[in-house]
């Protein structure tokens, strides 16, 4: 790739960014599913993972390159909508109002529509990474399943304290790992040597976890009106975040005030769990292991030497971090509880012959990447899976997706999985257990992007990602009965929603 060297930095990111942006409302327009999300593209945002691409480019690349290409473009925009779906999601799991400013798209369109904007997105992120070099798929199958590994263990367990330790290993999977992905993206994009790929890879792993941290400082100290959505989620959905962990090692105050706001998630008590977590220190020690983190980044940096573009990734990293943990105006405002899931009314299997259920099995190895995410996630959806309504659903929904050519292993366990996370869950469902419901239909399609990273023929890849996208959003059968997650095997995955 080539450009006019003339052209400074602050143009050729500017350009960067336009080119981007236009991509990103086209391939959301082209989605009709996706479209809800557009209001959430438009209120902006810091395109701060593309930035991060764009500067991880610059910073490794052994040539200067065309600051619009199309391959660094597409990279940057499947990390972009990928952020963007997640976060649609994780609204979701916090119940809050507004996102950037905008209310949440569960707010205006309902859970179940947001639910398949959000895996629309992933899966149309996954189709434009497609074309990519084989490392560059690579990078972004291990990204994903660390990612949504991170994610379901964090939201597994509510309101049982893990230690700082434990936290930290979330973080590393939940925020780095994305982070790594979009560093590594933009230094495959411009053929970047190997040694400068892994200072970058480094860099961000380290920047996210760091970032991770000051976005936990901000849940409990931050201002809801500087941040453009509420505090507090975390603590009311029962994470218990970096600040809070290290807190409830030293003050026992916070055992029984936590498990205030466990029976009852008002502003009363999770105002008086943010103050004790301050009290103890929590937030304090919390700053200084972001700065430390922090540090660890730029160190990893050496390597590239004392370039601009490694010194603008330097100064991305500490402005990111200045935000989350500068003091603020601390404010909490009310949450809306939601109501608990129905529960089952009949076994899972009632209906379902021994032949058929062995048919409804899952493949082996997406059992076991499924428990690869969180021991138990492949027991939950196999009993699911064993509803005959369920299982004819999903029989059809895979056969709809692998019409035609001769698939390989891979796409076809993508397919049945991207079918199992069409037909799992009802409407009702999905809007009274959104934590355990989103968990497994995360996990379902990011097992798919995986799997499809994997297939050999870029063209397989991108045709399956195109056929998810276009097969989400369609209705699914109203079930016969409501489902509560919590009760399936084994016991200890806790994903029931607070008594």
């Amino acid at each position: 790739m080539t450009r006019d060297s003339s052209v400074d930095s602050a143009q050729a990111l500017d350009a960067f960014l336009a080119a981007l942006n236009t991509r990103l409302f086209f391939e959301v327009d082209r989605t009709p599913v996706a479209a809800p999300a557009r209001r959430l593209l438009e209120a902006g945002g810091k395109r701060l993972r593309a930035r991060l691409l764009w500067w991880s480019a610059r910073a490794t690349a052994p040539t200067v390159f065309d600051p619009t290409h199309e391959r660094l473009v597409r990279a940057a925009a499947a990390v972009e909508l990928a952020h963007l779906g997640s976060l649609v999601h994780d609204d979701i799991v916090d119940g809050g109002d507004a996102r950037r400013g905008v209310p949440t798209l569960h707010r205006t369109h309902g859970v179940r529509v947001a639910t398949d904007a959000g895996a629309a997105l992933a899966h149309l992120a996954n189709e434009l990474v497609a074309p990519l070099a084989p490392a560059a798929r690579a990078a972004v199958r291990r990204a994903l399943l660390a990612t949504c590994r991170g994610q379901i263990r964090e939201l597994a367990v509510p309101f049982v304290p893990v230690t700082p330790a434990r936290r930290l290993a979330i973080m590393r999977e939940k925020t780095g790992a994305f982070f790594e992905l979009a560093a590594v993206l933009g230094a495959s994009v411009v053929d970047a040597p190997q040694p400068a790929r892994a200072a970058v890879a480094r860099f961000a792993r380290r920047f996210g976890v760091a970032f991770q941290i000051a976005d936990d400082v901000l849940d409990i100290a931050g201002d809801p009106h500087e941040l453009g959505r509420a505090n507090g989620a975390d603590l009311r959905d029962g994470v218990l975040t970096l600040p809070v962990v290290i807190a409830f090692e030293r003050d026992a105050a916070l055992a029984p005030a936590l498990a205030r706001v466990q029976r009852n998630p008002d502003v009363d008590a999770v105002t008086t769990c943010a103050a004790i977590v301050e009290r103890a220190g929590g937030v304090a020690a919390a700053v200084a292991m972001a700065h430390a983190w922090l540090e660890r980044a730029l160190g990893a940096l050496a390597p590239l030497g004392r370039t601009d573009a490694a010194a603008a990734l330097s100064d991305l990293a500490r402005a990111s971090i200045a935000r989350g943990v500068r003091p603020g105006a601390t404010r909490f405002e009310s949450f809306v509880r939601r109501q608990p899931a129905p529960q089952v009314t009949r076994p899972f299997a009632v209906g379902v012959d021994a032949a058929s259920r062995a048919d409804s099995e899952l493949e082996s190895s997406l059992s076991s990447l499924l428990d690869w995410f969180h021991p138990g996630l492949a027991t939950m959806v196999d009993l699911r899976a064993a509803d005959a309504d369920v299982d004819a659903y999903r029989a059809w929904a895979r056969d709809t997706l692998c019409r035609g050519r001769g698939w390989s292993v891979e796409s076809r366990l993508a397919a049945d999985a991207i079918a199992l996370a069409h037909a799992l869950f009802d409407d009702e469902t999905l809007e009274h257990a959104p934590i355990p419901s989103l968990a497994l239909i995360d996990a379902l399609h990011s097992a798919a992007i995986g799997l499809l990273n994997l297939a050999l023929d870029p063209a397989e890849h991108e045709i399956m990602s195109a056929r998810a996208r276009a097969m989400i959003g369609r209705p699914s059968p109203r079930l016969a009965t409501g489902f509560t997650l919590h009760t399936a095997e084994p016991p200890s995955l806790s994903f029931a929603p607070t008594a």
